[in-house]
């Protein structure tokens, strides 16, 4: 494919510009918020420069009444006593599972993390909760999470962060913060994210669990709140790969949901080390376990190769255009209009938009006008340069069976100290693979001044069961 040449949206964003665009939104801003966000808004968009080339804060304490003692760490939004109605017996029967908050469950507030959805009660079920009830499970709750699952750290929820049970003065990584919590705490067996572009393996990796995204589409998307419809992807937190597959069975119906394990030779095994993912931002003490754990397969017979790999500092804004457009779309179509009593988010209280994220408003700011720029143009060249990454990927296959990377380039780290513009990018690792839609797993590998770090596995298309079956054989064998 040729060379793509991008046109650049207008230059920087003007304060009267600033503020009208936002009011056509619906929310205002005062003069501190447009001073920290005008700058933000105005970086971001200057970011998808790098198009062109072809190689929180706690805005709300979480009521009392719907804060259990029995979640110290603010992994749930709503806690259930009794549970939905689930089968008499069935493959899940036992099983906890905890549900993030943009998972739509009858008659039970849907509000991914964000005041403006309170009132939203929806009328069915996801197509994935059915399928969970079906089957036996017994839901106990629905999983805070950064507000819209726009947010890596677990800050951005309008009922205040929730808590890493590693180190509490740490972050859980987000957006499926509280999916992560609940599993380190043992308040779940399994629990359901969404990966837009890391949120399930990102707090897997935080918080020292099992975090699988599944190939993208896998699973329906069907009575989920949006983020990116083109990224968003369901997937699993836990810590027994057992239940991993049966859960991962009831969801892709499969009919034998139930997978054992399978085994996995080492000796055949051709495994990709991506150069760019072990490098900065990628910090050494993460990267090194994971060289070792590489370098004891290639010593015990598994061919593993230092590739050469697209330059992730491309992936990003590829992915900010995508979502930032589809995700202004979204609230266009869904929230703003308030064009359909049978919506999804048809209860959304357009005059609590003032209380959105600064980071949530700062990517709406940005989106409309990726999206109103020569037609959306910046977005659809996105789109292309998404395809180019997945073919670049998905040729590596070819000669691979799997890629093998730090799932972050850096452990936990503690609650307000990271900034989108100077911090390591938490999803640095994890944004190439949204953009391709091949399936990853990160398991925990290891630690670093006490915190998890965590080891990330690609493989190829439909290869869930694969993935599952090859990490717990890892694990199992660096642990031992």
């Amino acid at each position: 494919m040729g060379r793509i040449v991008i046109q650049m949206p207008p230059g920087p964003l003007s304060p009267n510009y600033f503020l009208s665009i936002s009011e056509q939104l619906g929310f205002s801003i005062d003069k501190n918020e447009q001073d920290a966000l005008m700058p933000m808004v105005n970086q971001l968009l200057s970011s998808f420069k790098n198009l062109d080339p072809i190689s929180s804060s706690q805005r709300s304490n979480k009521s009392s009444s719907s804060a259990p003692s029995v979640d110290p760490y603010n992994a749930f939004i709503i806690q259930f006593d009794p549970t939905p109605t689930t089968a008499p017996s069935g493959i899940l029967d036992g099983v906890r599972v905890a549900v993030k908050d943009n998972v739509a469950i009858k008659g039970y507030p849907l509000t991914a993390g964000s005041s403006i959805l309170s009132n939203c009660i929806p009328a069915q079920n996801a197509i994935l909760v059915d399928k969970l009830l079906t089957a036996g499970s017994t839901i106990v709750g629905k999983t805070n999470m950064d507000e819209f699952a726009f947010g890596p750290t677990g800050e951005t929820s309008y009922f205040g962060p929730t808590l890493n049970p590693i180190n509490p003065d740490y972050t859980p990584g987000g957006s499926s913060s509280g999916s992560g919590a609940s599993i380190a705490a043992n308040l779940a067996d399994v629990a359901i994210g969404t990966d837009t572009g890391g949120s399930v393996r990102i707090p897997a990796s935080f918080c020292g669990i099992i975090g699988l995204k599944p190939t993208h589409g896998a699973i329906s998307t069907h009575g989920v709140v949006e983020l990116s419809r083109s990224l968003d992807t369901v997937g699993l937190l836990g810590s027994n790969f057992d239940l991993l597959r049966k859960i991962l069975g009831v969801l892709l119906d499969e009919e034998r949901p139930h997978s054992p394990k399978s085994q996995v030779n080492f000796e055949t095994l051709k495994i990709g080390l991506p150069d760019s993912l072990y490098q900065s931002p990628v910090l050494p003490e993460v990267s090194k376990p994971i060289l070792d754990i590489t370098d004891n397969l290639n010593e015990n017979g598994a061919n593993v190769t230092t590739i050469d790999f697209p330059k992730s500092e491309l992936s990003s804004p590829i992915w900010m255009a995508i979502s930032m457009g589809e995700i202004y779309q979204y609230f266009s179509q869904e929230i703003f209009s308030q064009s359909s009593d049978t919506s999804l988010l048809s209860g959304a209280s357009l005059d609590k938009l003032d209380l959105l994220s600064p980071s949530l408003k700062q990517y709406l700011l940005a989106g409309s006008q990726i999206m109103s720029y020569q037609d959306g143009a910046v977005y659809h060249k996105a789109l292309e340069k998404r395809d180019q990454v997945r073919d670049s990927i998905d040729n590596l296959f070819d000669n691979l069976d799997i890629l093998i990377t730090p799932t972050t380039p850096t452990t936990a780290f503690e609650f307000g100290t990271f900034s989108r513009h100077t911090s390591p990018p938490i999803n640095y690792n994890t944004h190439p693979f949204n953009l391709s839609g091949h399936p990853a797993i990160s398991i925990p590998c290891g630690t670093a001044n006490g915190l998890p770090i965590g080891l990330q596995i690609v493989g190829n298309y439909e290869d869930e069961y694969f993935l599952l079956d090859l990490a717990e054989s890892l694990f199992e064998s660096f642990r031992n």
